[in-house]
């Protein structure tokens, strides 16, 4: 299980305007996060509060430029949320502080916990816990290592996927179009090869494959096509679509892949 945690406004403030005096364990806090290396973000719908808030107030003790050098600095150093668009204005957490069921909605997303320290934030919302109870909840558990984690491998690459989905969806082009042409491109250039053509799965490109061969005239109607026998089906389908006859052979038993001296026998 992955650990996320959403920073509430006032906990970002305490920390970056240095205000111990209303937020003793803030750096406590901070330490933590980057001892145990953990995940943390802020709300897309925070960040001009907290920009507005900081620079209002360390102007007071700092010069402007300062300020903004380390706004800069702060905001390179997490992660925003995306705020959804799929607000339920008859929520309760909505009527009574729209600030914090913005925050709430970020933080659901992802699956992350909110850091705060505003007692009523903390009575109406079950996704959030104080800095005490952060700080005193111990080591995180190590989870069981899941199979497949493809949630963990995508999370770095979320903010890009995110624009790039708004990009597409936007564009109200599914199929073909400029973006389809730039991946084309530049997968071709990746592989060092003049051209790339992207198809809608792996069948589809052996069923192109073989059928191109066909074309070409190095296969004929009726060719034998050998395979291993512990393929996926895949193989087979693309094989029998272009009038080809599979020719399953044994795989090797210590490494799985197709056993050559098996070939002639079968």
């Amino acid at each position: 299980m992955e650990h996320k945690y959403l920073l509430d406004v006032n906990v970002v403030l305490d920390y970056l305007l240095d205000r111990v005096d209303v937020s003793p364990l803030i750096y406590d806090l901070f330490l933590k996060f980057y001892q145990l290396e953990l995940d943390f973000y802020i709300s897309s719908s925070q960040i001009h509060t907290i920009s507005f808030m900081f620079l209002k107030e360390a102007k007071k003790t700092r010069s402007l430029e300062i300020a903004k050098t380390e706004l800069s600095l702060f905001m390179k150093s997490i992660k925003i949320a995306k705020t959804p668009s799929y607000i339920d204005i008859e929520n309760t957490l909505f009527i009574q502080d729209s600030e914090d069921y913005l925050i709430e909605l970020s933080a659901s997303t992802l699956g992350a916990m909110i850091i705060t320290r505003d007692e009523k934030f903390l009575n109406s919302s079950e996704l959030t816990i104080s800095i005490e109870g952060f700080l005193n909840q111990g080591e995180p558990q190590k989870a069981q290592i899941p199979f497949l984690d493809l949630k963990s491998l995508n999370a770095q690459y979320f903010n890009a996927y995110e624009k790039a989905f708004d990009s597409v969806v936007n564009s109200g082009w599914y199929i073909q179009g400029s973006e389809c042409k730039a991946f084309e491109a530049e997968f071709a250039a990746y592989c060092g090869t003049k051209h790339a053509i992207g198809v809608a799965n792996g069948l589809d490109a052996l069923i192109l494959i073989l059928r191109a061969y066909k074309e070409m005239g190095v296969m004929q109607e009726g060719d034998e096509v050998i395979v291993p026998s512990n393929t996926y089906i895949a193989s087979i389908l693309a094989i029998s679509e272009n009038g080809l006859v599979p020719a399953l052979v044994e795989p090797d038993i210590n490494t799985f892949l197709l056993d050559p001296t098996k070939i002639e026998a079968n």
